[in-house]
């Protein structure tokens, strides 16, 4: 039997095996499992999950045997204008694809990471590897992708809050389309994408600023990790004439010198470094963090981290505060400023015992930090 109750040494998801083997996304290679395209050991299977094992199970996706696992390729193509991000073009069109402007041993194998719209240009990936294509372009992993964008005229801080307030009602348009189109080709299935009671992916608004200014036209950075919103259009809808559009970065990956239609594979450092998902933590205004939330691991983040710390000058100001505070408190008491700061953790203790409590950690800590700042870090403390 092909469907065991949960995954294994060796046993995987069925999903999993279809896009390790270069079929086709892992989310489209969903689809074709709920379509009952996919036969395992002679019996179709529509419901998810199913668990194989690709070295026992023979696995058939519209009556042809999927081939044994693929060295995994990952490259990088400058894509030029006028070139649609796809395997194939629509039967009868016959426009160039990014397909055919790689030459590379494992090209049938090979699909988009993500997409790039007919005139956008710049940096695309390719691969064979279904989970590194679901972590790039899932939002929950925080993969930021960069766009530099030409548009007409001068662009002030009113267009710039109106691009991000267009981002989240252009990728909520885009969401219920492609869900209402879902339905209609595919059924009852597309309802079952997102079961009742499962939280939706929240909506993560564009980040852009001006570059600069050049001859009539303004050039933006544009900084997003939500591709629900087709940035042309995110544009487009804030009342921007887009002359030129080009991502310029995935993650850590810069297309560099690379020329419009050239191609390159990746390095394995490279490889690592897009699997790590602290390399891709924000910040609390949007921006990369280049500090290690762990060691981390592909899909999975692991040690501490993300949290603040307070250095000396702030735990400084901590005890300054906390100082005032006492003072005021005991002004009343007749208490002299001498004996305040030497006995605030007792007196504030008695008007408020969870403050007190705080404010004699904070004394300790910032004194630990001041007196010994290489052998011991300061303690995170809870909030009043």
């Amino acid at each position: 039997m092909a469907r065991v109750e949960k995954e294994s040494a060796t046993k995987v998801r069925l999903q999993r095996v279809l896009a390790d083997a270069g079929i086709a996304a892992r989310r489209v290679c969903e689809r074709l499992i709920a379509d009952g395209r996919v036969v395992v050991n002679g019996h179709k299977m529509t419901e998810l999950p199913i668990f194989v094992d690709p070295a026992v199970d023979r696995i058939t996706v519209d009556g042809k045997l999927i081939p044994p696992p693929q060295e995994k390729v990952y490259i990088m193509l400058h894509k030029p204008a006028r070139t649609i991000v796809a395997t194939a073009d629509e039967p009868g069109l016959e426009r160039r694809t990014a397909m055919h402007l790689v030459d590379h041993p494992a090209r049938a194998w090979l699909f988009p990471v993500g997409r790039l719209d007919y005139d956008t240009t710049g940096l695309l990936l390719l691969t064979n590897d279904g989970e590194f294509a679901n972590f790039v372009t899932h939002p929950s992993k925080g993969v930021t992708k960069v766009y530099h964008a030409w548009v007409k005229g001068h662009v002030n801080e009113e267009t710039l809050a109106k691009i991000r307030r267009q981002s989240k009602l252009v990728a909520k348009a885009a969401i219920a389309e492609k869900r209402k189109n879902a339905r209609q080709a595919m059924g009852s299935w597309a309802a079952s994408e997102l079961p009742a009671g499962k939280k939706k992916m929240p909506i993560t608004p564009i980040d852009a600023r001006v570059l600069r200014i050049d001859d009539g036209k303004t050039v933006l950075e544009v900084e997003l990790i939500d591709n629900r919103a087709p940035l042309r259009d995110v544009l487009l809808a804030a009342g921007l004439d887009v002359r030129k559009l080009v991502r310029v970065r995935i993650g850590q990956l810069e297309m560099k010198t690379l020329q419009p239609g050239a191609w390159r594979e990746l390095q394995p450092k490279e490889v690592r470094a897009m699997m790590r998902p602290d390399w891709h933590k924000r910040g609390e205004k949007g921006k990369i963090s280049g500090k290690s939330a762990g060691k981390g691991g592909f899909g999975k983040e692991s040690g501490r981290g993300g949290g603040k710390t307070p250095n000396a000058p702030a735990a400084s100001a901590a005890v300054e505060q906390a100082t005032q505070r006492a003072l005021a408190l005991l002004a009343g008491r007749g208490t002299s400023g001498q004996d305040a700061t030497s006995t605030t953790a007792t007196s504030v203790m008695g008007k408020n015992k969870r403050a007190a409590g705080n404010e004699a950690a904070r004394l300790k800590a910032a004194s630990e930090s001041q007196n010994e700042p290489t052998r011991r870090k300061p303690r995170t403390l809870m909030p009043d």
